[in-house]
């Protein structure tokens, strides 16, 4: 876990704040479900067509999915077997026609890249400030909502890989095709691909933890899709923050979640608009 990053991270929340305090659990989302649509999105190239083409040629599986293709669009393929051998004595010509289809290959990468990530991996997104009123917006119910604040360097966030600064930049990054698998390029991409993101969205300061959907537990959300949640310690809670506009009752149900001795430890504080500036106080 990075060194450099400040014991407070934070959680924008509107009402399933309330969840999140009661049941100690908190969502990971799959990118394709996120406000922006680039995110996890590279810009596939193929910079060596020739090469890519011939490692997939090479490799049974990627035979073996052509195999299942062609079989389900109803094309006479015979058994597997049969298929391969077919399928040598025609390499030459498929070669070929790979190789001038790579630009097509590299959009329909790109097209499906998000969702296939987006099926294996759940992102849980915080803040390293407390203090936007953009977010307090956007992700709190237009400041009526609230801000859970953790302890980033408790032992809930030191697991597959651990909390994670996004970088913000301006230009997408690249993925080629052509890269060899198990290579130094590669591995560089991924490790870059899963904590960028444009600088348009730089003032969320965001820090992210990335964790395999399969090994997370599902529970049905309001709209009827399942989420994914993970559990963690109430001691990994440091406060609560709310809203500027936050309404009695609801103040009142966070007060009544607080009173749960596990969470006899959180402070509870509230966003008050300043009186001369754009800016939140909390007091």
């Amino acid at each position: 876990m990075s060194t450099e990053r400040e014991t407070g991270v934070y959680k924008y929340c509107d009402e399933h704040g309330l969840d999140i305090l009661r049941n100690l659990e908190i969502k990971f989302t799959p990118p394709n479900q996120f406000n922006d649509p680039f995110e996890f999105t590279p810009h596939v190239i193929n910079s060596n067509p020739r090469r890519t083409v011939n490692r997939t040629l090479k490799n049974k599986a990627e035979i073996k999915e052509m195999y299942e293709e062609d079989k389900a669009a109803g094309i006479p393929t015979g058994n597997f077997r049969q298929y391969r051998q077919r399928f040598a004595g025609m390499l030459p010509e498929v070669r070929r026609r790979m190789i001038e289809q790579s630009g097509q290959t590299s959009d329909a990468v790109q097209s499906r890249y998000l969702d296939e990530v987006s099926s294996v991996f759940g992102v849980l997104c915080l803040s390293s400030r407390r203090d936007s009123i953009l977010m307090w917006g956007h992700y709190c119910d237009k400041h009526r909502g609230l801000v859970i604040g953790f302890d980033g360097q408790h032992d809930h966030f030191s697991v597959k890989g651990g909390l994670r600064f996004v970088n913000y930049i301006r230009e997408r990054i690249a993925y080629d095709m052509s890269w060899k698998n198990g290579s130094q390029e590669l591995d560089d991409y991924f490790q870059r691909i899963v904590i960028s993101k444009n600088d348009a969205w730089e003032y969320e300061k965001e820090l992210r933890h990335i964790h395999e959907l399969a090994k997370l537990k599902q529970k049905p959300l309001g709209d009827g899709k399942l989420g994914h949640f993970g559990s963690f310690s109430a001691a990994a809670i440091k406060s609560v923050t709310l809203g500027a506009k936050c309404t009695k009752p609801f103040e009142e149900s966070v007060r009544a979640l607080l009173q749960d001795k596990r969470l006899a430890h959180v402070k509870l504080d509230r966003a008050v608009l300043h009186p001369s500036e754009f800016a939140l106080k909390f007091e």
